[in-house]
């Protein structure tokens, strides 16, 4: 990821789920673009709000949680011992009515907060040649959605969306930024692979039959750039163009 963020040049970025802004702060210290970064976890928040200054960065931080439409919503953290006070797997809605999470089975609190829709976010800031980091763990699909028809039309916006092993939509998303005109790419490092579809891997050594088989590689790059463009780039920045 970090390899990839360094050597694309943009303009400003959009980071949907930043946790504690690992990328979002690396991209305007690396690259000094204006970077927007959206977290609904107040904890989180205040740890992304910490770094930032610590950092001496410009990130520009929102306490939001980042859907579909404008609403008050619940967002529940989990609160188990093993998850600490900054665990990184909140989400909207409740996990133990998802019979696939991960994390059903833990103790969760609820927090309010407002949640906005990707669409408004993406057009209000917007700029230049924009990379959109989407996070949210599992409702990246309802928040893709709010913004279908205005993907379809930019040209010179690039997105990286968490896939993991264990989502059930996550062909239902690579379909629709295919639908948007984006060509898939998992991020690997030795580079970008070509996706016909999400290539959702397991980690080595895992038994195929646990439900909670963990990803080998879960972030993908979606892009309308060329194929002989990201071939370019991958020779130059990881060596390989597999």
């Amino acid at each position: 990821m970090f390899i990839l963020l360094r050597s694309i040049k943009y303009d400003s970025m959009i980071d949907v789920g930043a946790y504690f802004g690992y990328f979002s702060i690396y991209l305007d210290l690396v690259q000094q673009a204006e970077v927007i970064a959206y977290e609904a976890d107040i904890d989180n928040f205040k740890q992304l709000q910490f770094f930032i200054s610590y950092n001496n960065s410009k990130v520009k931080a929102f306490n939001n949680a980042v859907g579909d439409v404008v609403d008050e919503i619940n967002f529940f953290k989990p609160t188990c011992q093993e998850s600490g006070k900054f665990p990184s797997h909140g989400q909207i809605g409740d996990p133990s009515k998802d019979s696939n999470n991960l994390y059903k089975n833990l103790k969760y609190t609820k927090q309010s907060v407002k949640m906005l829709p990707l669409k408004d976010i993406i057009e209000l800031h917007l700029k230049g040649k924009t990379l959109l980091k989407i996070d949210i763990e599992g409702y990246e699909e309802k928040a893709l959605r709010s913004a279908q028809n205005l993907l379809k039309q930019l040209k010179d916006i690039d997105l990286i969306v968490e896939i993991m092993i264990n989502d059930t939509n996550s062909l239902e998303v690579f379909n629709l930024l295919q639908d948007c005109g984006y060509k898939g790419y998992l991020i690997t490092n030795a580079g970008l692979v070509a996706e016909d579809r999400p290539l959702v891997l397991p980690k080595p050594n895992a038994d195929p039959h646990e439900n909670k088989l963990r990803t080998l590689w879960k972030n993908h790059f979606f892009t309308k750039r060329s194929s002989q463009e990201i071939k370019k780039l991958n020779l130059n920045i990881y060596k390989y163009n597999i």
